[in-house]
């Protein structure tokens, strides 16, 4: 996980009621929920966050712009910040794009277990090879 802000967990998630997924989180991080993807871009604009999890029902170009502006943060601290899109069951559409991320991306939906949380934080939290910076 980043060194920047060490255990801090970007939620970028427009319903505040779908937390049951996100209770399986690691209990030492501090999760901080942002309800839109503007509000998210701009909290990234001074802070690097340890992960970020992405609502999969944003539209796809708020999803988009939202990547950008992490790729460029990525690119800028010389770390790839894991990813994890969220996907509510009950709305209509999801958007995932179709991107690998590194190998630093996960999905996860509303009936996601503890342990389906627990294993894809740990695939996208592994060490990283080089990043192609040094």
């Amino acid at each position: 996980m980043s060194a920047l802000e060490p255990n801090t967990i970007l939620i970028v998630e427009p319903k505040p009621d779908l937390a049951e997924v996100y209770r399986f989180l690691p209990q030492d991080s501090h999760p901080l929920h942002i309800t839109s993807t503007q509000r998210a871009t701009q909290y990234l604009q001074d802070k690097t966050p340890s992960l970020v999890v992405i609502s999969a029902s944003y539209s796809p170009v708020q999803i988009f712009h939202l990547l950008e502006t992490l790729k460029n943060l990525s690119s800028s601290s010389k770390h790839l910040i894991p990813i994890i899109f969220s996907i509510d069951l009950e709305h209509k559409t999801s958007f995932i794009p179709g991107t690998r991320w590194g190998e630093k991306l996960g999905i996860i939906n509303s009936l996601s277990s503890k342990k389906e949380v627990e294993l894809i934080l740990a695939r996208v939290s592994k060490e990283q090879k080089s990043f192609g910076y040094n």
